[in-house]
Parts: structure tokens; sequence; C-alpha cells
């Protein structure tokens, strides 16, 4: 696994995202891209907030991030290619204050976006033929946020069962993509 910082679905849509050489992906691995907390806890509110509303802000980045990753990982012939569910939002009473990316908007909204964001991914993997790790719900309470015997006190998941039984289950031999020569 490789960490490459806080970084945001935007970002890499705008920027893109070398994994060749930087983290030594090779024929036959599987990737994952899990990225879109950032976006959810702060960008989508701020750039919302023009009048442009949540599903366009949304809608841009998600496009533009799915454009990055099939660039990216076109350079390989026979690459699994996962993508990650934004994690549940969090209630933030409580909870300490990134001054970098803040929460902003009320929790309901974060946790729209989030649930927009994550319908949306799971759309364009089915359109890229990439497989969405849907593990969301079961990191929830019961009103939809994020567990907080699962989190790490903070936007984090803590046990990471969950993704690990998704591994155990849905993760099987390659299949071709849209974007790859396979």
């Amino acid at each position: 696994m490789h960490w490459v910082g806080p970084k945001l679905c935007y970002s890499i849509g705008r920027d893109g995202i070398t994994i060749e050489d930087s983290y030594g992906v090779k024929e036959d691995d599987i990737v994952v891209f899990c990225f879109g907390e950032i976006d959810c806890r702060h960008h989508v509110y701020r750039y919302s907030q023009n009048g442009t509303g949540h599903v366009v802000v949304i809608d841009y980045i998600v496009d533009a991030y799915f454009k990055s990753i099939c660039t990216a990982v076109s350079k390989f012939k026979s690459l699994r290619t996962c993508v990650y569910n934004v994690v549940p939002a969090i209630e933030a009473a409580g909870i300490p204050v990134n001054s970098e990316h803040p929460f902003l908007g009320t929790d309901d909204e974060r946790q729209m976006y989030v649930r927009y964001f994550n319908r949306k991914l799971k759309e364009k993997c089915a359109e890229y033929n990439y497989t969405f790790v849907d593990v969301h719900d079961s990191y929830t309470n019961a009103r939809g946020f994020i567990s907080k015997e699962l989190n790490d006190g903070s936007v984090h998941i803590k046990e990471p069962k969950f993704l690990k039984m998704f591994v155990d289950t849905h993760l099987r031999p390659t299949r071709p993509s849209l974007c790859g020569d396979a």
C-alpha cells in the first residue's frame, strides 16, 4: 500500500497521477484508487456555493478523476483497477479540525455529498469496467455517518475488517478495462 498524501479526486483529475514509476506497480497488480474524503469534507461545499450546486461540482470532479485514472492505468495490459468508495461522512462535533481542509457545510450536507459522490464513482466504475470497492454502509452508524467504533477518532477508518472481507470475496482475476490493451 502506498500513501500519496492528502490528495483530492479534484487534484488527481486536474494534475493526473503516475503509478508505473512512483509506486512500483507492475503487470497483473491490483491498484485501488482511494480518494474523495477531502473533496466531500471541504471542497464540494466550497465550490458549490457560487450557485453551481453540488451535483455539477461532483460530476465534474468524478469525470476528470476517471480520465486521469484511465490515463494512468492505460500504460499496463493486465492491471486490475479498483476505485474505493468515499468513506462515510463524520459528525463533526468534537472532532479535531484540520485547519487546511476544515469541515464545510452541515453534517447532513457532507453526508449527501458522500452518497452522491459514491453513486457517481459506482457509475463510472461500471462505465470503465473497474471494480467499485463499496464497503461504505458497513462502516456507518444508525444515522449513516462513520461509526465511532470503526474510525480513528477523526475521518479515517481504523479497522479495515469489511475492506478485507470485500477483497477476499470480490477481487478475482483481471478483467479488461476500456483503457487497456487487454
